[in-house]
Order: structure tokens, then sequence, then C-alpha cells
């Protein structure tokens, strides 16, 4: 072979990879194989990107020495922001940062909202509590959205998406607060509205001097005093013309310094039945429930505060795979109703949370017996449905969206010194049905889209051990197959020579 020949070769080879790195810069794609397409846009945020008017800079706020539980958080994250720059044309440009490096950065960024969290690491066979930035910064001209904490699990997708979309609206979703009736007053539940406000405009209505077509959600939360019947009608008009309503409605109460449970709001479990929903005046208890605190008289002249479960709080870790529901992990509702469901087929049915198979149903009026001894033989019932989404046509040909809790207090902190810190999930129960409500894009659907851990299947102790054994043996197999195949090669060869 000449050397004109060989340069020649190494030219071509070069011109094609020159050649083939142009076209696949050009004309890019990816095969998504995993079962649950995670790496694959929706086509919610596909529309999203394809709309773009102004570039999107989406900077991501991670620390460099991550802890080894948050490194794949951070690769599905940039494999995801990949497929957002290459799915918009290039108008979502991304980049990563650790603002630990640079301490002006770390500032400048902090009064964004961009904070780290402190996770627990081993260090030296200590443990300490490390500063974690796992925060991401989308920008749109003059305009920038937070995203502060990306949780391993959380769907990336539904967060990015979110925030872009955020970005491109013009104006703000107004989402009304009914008053009137004994509701709950917006000082009464901050923590709501701290989460609300991020997306929403929320404003104190009556429906008194509200029209129909005003806003197109609203909540009413905890109505404790009589409702007018005009008003009644007034939400019969509003779900008939395709409204979306969200209730937080009490069913039975309960009076403690008297120790008595007793029936409330009878008119609108009445109007709820006109819809097919029914909520008997009865209390649900769950095995699996908060406490409360009593005073015991012991051998000390001042009596003793202990904690005590209360099945009359269930606590719900049984969630449906619904947009308003997903990803929960636990709800407290006190003194809640079970919820049954007997209306027109046309209308999308779906329980939302369950208590545990360890529940009970008391009808109202009850004894509450701070010392009762609770054995299983007290729960047998099956579980309880004690808040649910509705969806289809209700009193007229739109198609209306409810969602009712049994429980009209659960995002309720208080006022003054009665307010109190309520769990993450009871208010994450109020925003995401709000948006579910508000939603007209699907992108509430876009929260079940995590990324799960994958395990392997445990197998037998058998098949492990045959799987041991062949990782061991085949190596060694494939060498003496190799050895024995080129043993014979040559041999044929000096044959061959030799003939």
């Amino acid at each position: 072979m000449s050397k004109r020949y060989l340069y020649f070769s190494l030219c071509l080879v070069l011109a094609l990879v020159v050649q083939l790195n142009l076209i696949s810069d050009r004309f890019y794609f990816r095969l998504d194989l995993t079962e649950d397409n995670r790496y694959t846009l929706s086509p919610l945020t596909r529309q999203t990107l394809d709309s773009l008017h102004l570039p999107v800079t989406i900077t991501a706020y991670f620390s460099e020495d991550l802890p080894t539980e948050f490194l794949p958080l951070r690769n599905d994250l940039r494999d995801l922001l990949l497929e957002y720059q290459n799915a918009s044309r290039e108008m979502v440009a991304f980049e990563f940062q650790d603002p630990a490096a640079d301490p002006e950065r770390e500032a400048a960024i902090e009064k964004l909202g961009v904070t780290p969290i402190p996770v627990p690491t081993r260090e030296e066979d200590k443990m300490v509590l490390r500063k974690v930035y796992l925060s991401v910064l989308v920008q749109m001209g003059e305009r920038h959205e937070i995203i502060p904490l990306l949780k391993p699990g959380s769907s990336i997708e539904f967060a990015l998406s979110r925030a872009i979309i955020k970005l491109t609206r013009t104006r703000r979703q107004q989402i009304g607060l009914v008053q009137g009736h004994g509701e709950a007053v917006p000082a009464s539940i901050p923590q709501a509205l701290s989460e609300l406000s991020v997306q929403y405009d929320v404003h104190p209505v009556h429906l008194d001097s509200l029209a129909v077509d005003t806003y197109r959600t609203l909540v009413m939360l905890h109505p404790g005093d009589s409702i007018p019947m005009h008003h009644y009608q007034f939400l019969d008009r509003f779900l008939a013309s395709g409204g979306r309503l969200f209730v937080a409605l009490s069913r039975v109460q309960a009076d403690f310094g008297r120790a008595e449970g007793y029936e409330v709001n009878r008119v609108p479990a009445a109007w709820l039945r006109t819809k097919g929903i029914f909520l008997p005046s009865a209390f649900v208890l769950d095995q699996h429930c908060g406490f409360i605190r009593v005073l015991q008289q012991t051998d000390s002249p001042r009596p003793v505060e202990t904690r005590m479960d209360f099945p009359y709080f269930p606590v719900i870790t049984k969630f449906s795979d619904h947009p308003v529901s997903q990803g929960m992990e636990s709800v407290v509702l006190q003194l809640a109703s079970p919820i049954y469901f007997r209306g027109d087929t046309l209308v999308r049915y779906t329980p939302l949370l369950h208590t545990s198979a360890r529940t009970a149903i008391q009808p109202a009026p009850i004894r509450f017996s701070a010392g009762k001894e609770w054995t299983d033989r007290d729960f047998n019932a099956p579980p309880a449905v004690v808040a649910a989404a509705f969806e289809g046509p209700m009193g007229g040909s739109a198609s209306a969206r409810m969602v009712l809790v049994t429980n009209g207090s659960f995002p309720v902190n208080g006022v003054g010194d009665a307010a109190e810190e309520l769990i993450p999930d009871n208010i994450h129960l109020l925003t995401y049905s709000v948006d579910w409500l508000s939603d007209e894009t699907g992108l509430t659907g876009l929260r079940s889209r995590t990324l799960p851990d994958r395990w392997l299947t445990p197998g037998t102790p058998g098949f492990r051990t045959l799987i041991k054994w062949a990782n061991f043996l085949f190596p060694m197999l494939l060498m003496m197959s190799y050895g024995v195949f080129r043993w014979y090669r040559i041999r044929k060869r000096m044959t061959s020579v030799m003939n």
C-alpha cells in the first residue's frame, strides 16, 4: 500500500467524520427506550416551546459536590434541559452554576429567593450539615421565575414547563374566595394564600354582587352560617356554565368541652344531593390517626398532660393517581365524613383521598371518650372516601369541575394566638385542587410524570446462585473458546502452507 493511498484514505475518513458531525448537529434525534418514556417531552411542553417568541435562559443552581443521593437528580435535569434546548430550536439555553463558588453570586441569587437546604452528610466519621443548592432560575426578557427546590423523584418537566408557561402569560388568573356565610377569611389562611399567590390573584367575593362569568374558579372554605337559597341557585348556574368550584365542607362538628359530636350544615348537604353527592351526618374514624392532649390525674398534685391517639382525626396516606392528589404523602383531616356518589354517569367521579383499611363510621350525634381503649374490632368498615373530584356536565351542556373535601378547616391556620402551622400536604390539597380546576392546558397532568427508581426484581436463592456462577465462569469459557478457535485457525493455515 502506497503512502499516497494511505493519506488519501485518512483524509477521506476525516472528511466523513466532519460531515457526519455537521449532519448530526443539524438533524438531531434521540430514541427513548425507557418503559415509561421518561425522556420524551409531553405534547404540551413541545407546544409551549414551539410558541416561544423570546429566548428563555435556564440557570440550574446546583452544588458541585452534591451528596450521592442527589446526583441522579442533576443528571436527569441535564438530560431534560437538552431535550428542551433541541425541541425549542435553540430558543432555550441553559447552564449549571455552583453558587457557593462565588460569594457575590451567592448573595445576589439569595435576593431572588434561591436558598440552599441543609443536608446531613457523613464526613470523617461524623455527621455534619452541608449547604446544598437544588434550585432553578428561569428567565425570559426582564421576567423570571424561581423553582426554589427540585426534589428527587418529583416531576422536573412539570416544574420547568409550569415556570415557562407562567412567563409567557400576559395576565394572571383570578380566583374568587367566597365570603358571607362564615367562611374562612383571607387572614386565617396565610399558608394557602402564600402558595396560591405565586400563580393566581385571589380576591374575596360575595355571591350577591357577582356575575356567573366573572371568575372561572371559586373557592368555598368552611362555610358555617346558613346560605340563602338564591346563592345555591347562583352556584347551579355557575356550574351549568362550566365553572370550577372547590368546596371544603364540614358535615359534623365537635364540642370538646362537652365531649359531644353533632351534625351541621344540613342545607349544603341537601344541595349536594341534587348533584348525586351524598354526605351522611357521620364521623369517619381511622386507626391511622392524629392525637389529642389530655390531662390525667396521677399521684402528683398536678395532672399530667399526655398524648392519646384520636381516631376522629384521620391521617390520610392513601391517594388516587390524579393531578390533585399525585405526589402527596400525608394529609390530616379532623372530623371528616364519608362521600358517596350516585349521580349522572356523564359526570366523572374520582375519589382522591381514602382512609386506611382500619376504618369505622359513627353516625352523629356521638359522645367522645378520651379514655377509650381502641382495638382492631372497632375498625370494621371498608376504606372511606373523604375527598373527591367531579368532572362533566352539572346542570348544563358545558363541562364543569368540582373538588369536595369533607373537612372544612383542613387548610385553615387560624387568626392571632390561635393560629398554627399546618403540614405541607394540607396546603397542597387546596393549591393542587385549584391548579386542576383552573388549568385549561393540561399542565397539571405533568405532575404525575415522575422519574421513579428502577429496582431489580429479586430472584430465588437458586437463581441468584446460577447468576453468580455464570458471571464467574462465562469470561473464562469465552477466553478458552477464543483460544481454541485461534489454535484451529493457525493449525489450518500451517497445514495449508505445508501442502
